[in-house]
């Protein structure tokens, strides 16, 4: 079989971590590298033999043979470059957010359902090891009863580097805390049907303080706590079953507590890495994008209920 073809839309931090665990998967040929900073797209290209540099997506898709695409833009351009990838039919991985409004993701799935591309949203924590054995381990015993997401930043701090712009730090609910609204989702295994939620400025211009009790379908009770005023980035979660909990620090260690004995969870792969190899096999083979990942129907869900926490 024919090596895929794949290029790199977004050439900075997270476009070259991509790059890195697609160069490694054997069957795959990075063939295109695209940004509008040129010294940007050059490193790249130069760090990982990528044959062929473009300015724009739309440049890109002109010059043809490709098979998929991996769109890593700054979080206000994720839309922008992947709209063209899904109109023009080519499969494409768009990191998150797909968007920083839900008619942002709706229009992507509806560019999609046009073309027959393929679309996977990079909420990688539905990736994550230590997630998927928690959530397996207190299914056994019967249905989840609560579940808890907390993603913790420095909105102040933020700002002050520089590096996120005005859109992005108005909207920050939707850059980072976003994947803790998703991992809910995911851990809950049920739509949401009551939301209650505060979101307000504390101690930064923006929004920074946001908090949701949330009922889900299937009695399941989910919390969120994102306050992005903290002194340091800090992801845990919990959950909680028949005599058993699940208490994760970050996604790099955890355990679970069961009837007072207590067991460590390993982590054992990288979760962007198997996102990126799942995105390519599904391409490879032809087949639709399934659970654990978020395909975009999945990911107009997880941004519907952002948007209820937020207050749009």
């Amino acid at each position: 079989m024919a090596e895929l073809k794949v290029a790199i839309v977004g050439c900075g931090g997270r476009g070259r971590g991509h790059a890195r665990h697609i160069a490694g998967l054997d069957g795959v040929r990075l063939e295109a590298a695209c940004d509008p900073v040129a010294a940007t797209r050059r490193a790249l290209a130069a760090e990982f033999a990528i044959p062929h540099q473009y300015d724009e997506p739309r440049q890109m898709l002109a010059a043809g043979s490709l098979d998929a695409a991996v769109v890593s833009a700054p979080p206000e351009f994720n839309f922008a470059a992947a709209l063209p990838c899904l109109e023009a039919g080519l499969d494409t991985l768009v990191e998150k957010p797909p968007g920083l409004r839900v008619a942002e993701t709706r229009r992507l799935q509806e560019a999609a359902a046009r073309s027959g591309a393929r679309c996977m949203v990079g909420w990688n924590r539905r990736f994550n090891p230590l997630i998927v054995e928690a959530r397996q381990r207190v299914a056994e015993r019967g249905p989840l009863v609560t579940v808890v997401g907390e993603f913790h930043k420095n909105l102040v701090q933020i700002e002050a580097e520089g590096k996120l712009t005005e859109p992005v730090l108005a909207r920050f609910l939707y850059e980072t805390p976003i994947h803790a609204i998703d991992t809910l989702r995911v851990l809950a295994g049920s739509p949401a049907s009551e939301v209650h939620a505060v979101s307000r400025s504390s101690v930064s211009r923006h929004r920074d303080v946001f908090g949701a009790l949330l009922q889900f379908e299937n009695g399941c009770v989910g919390h969120l706590v994102a306050n992005v005023t903290s002194g340091a980035r800090l992801e845990r979660y919990e959950l909680h079953g028949a005599g058993i909990s699940a208490y994760l620090e970050g996604v790099s260690r955890g355990q679970v507590v069961e009837n007072d004995a207590v067991s460590e969870l390993a982590l054992t792969a990288d979760s962007t890495l198997e996102q990126d190899r799942f995105f390519l096999d599904c391409v490879r083979a032809g087949r639709p994008i399934t659970a654990p990942a978020a395909d975009l129907d999945e990911a107009v869900a997880t941004m519907e209920l952002a948007a209820r926490i937020f207050g749009d």
